[in-house]
């Protein structure tokens, strides 16, 4: 039922910004414009990361996380179908049942958020897909090095992008604890700047703004 609460909100928030949606991590704040009243907790995921996804990318991001998936598994069964051997067959078998599996549980949890299950499902994923060009289902296409230091660059630039705004969540998270467990022991001048740090490091965290309401 706590499910169902949740992905009412996502959807709603989807309705009203369906083509960009509201921006990549906030949820943990649309939430609170369109939960279920009986819902009183905060929840950081959907515990749907289709619904997610649409709520925080909209359409151009469902569309492209959609194209993308297609060709995946198009490149995954064409692999298969032109593997001479089952030997050769296990690793697409395996990355296909992999992925398949993580599709499915995403329906109802937050795999897509979890760094380890991304990590070993892109993993398989890649030593399958490296039959699509054994098997001449794909070609190698040679850039020039110029164009090689560029996408080098761009993808370097994500790298670090992600990295900070990661870290920055971690951060803000380490802090709101230290900040609530400060304000349990009445230590309320410290737990108000430790809250302060915590808000600066994520300002969109409603949870940090909802701590520091309560300090007062």
């Amino acid at each position: 039922t706590t499910r169902v609460w949740m992905w009412e909100s996502a959807a709603k928030a989807f309705a009203d910004r369906p083509l960009l949606g509201w921006g990549p991590y906030t949820f943990h704040w649309t939430h609170a414009m369109y939960r279920n009243p009986k819902l009183q907790r905060g929840p950081l995921h959907v515990h749907n990361d289709y619904l997610q996804l649409a709520s925080e990318y909209g359409l151009v991001g469902v569309l492209l996380f959609g194209g993308a998936l297609i060709g995946i598994w198009a490149l995954l069964v064409h692999s298969y179908r032109r593997s001479a051997s089952m030997s050769e067959r296990a690793m697409v078998i395996a990355a296909m049942t992999a992925l398949l599996i993580h599709q499915l549980h995403s329906v109802v949890d937050f795999n897509m958020h979890i760094p380890s299950n991304a990590i070993v499902l892109f993993l398989l994923l890649g030593l399958a897909l490296s039959r699509a060009r054994e098997v001449r289902v794909v070609s190698l296409v040679r850039l020039s090095t110029p164009r090689k230091l560029a996408a080098s660059a761009v993808s370097l630039a994500l790298c670090v992008l992600v990295s900070l705004s990661a870290w920055r969540g971690w951060r803000a998270d380490r802090l709101l604890s230290e900040g609530l467990r400060l304000s349990e022991e009445l230590l309320w001048d410290e737990a108000q700047q430790v809250l302060a740090d915590a808000w600066a490091y994520d300002p969109q965290d409603f949870r940090i703004a909802s701590a520091m309401g309560d300090l007062y």
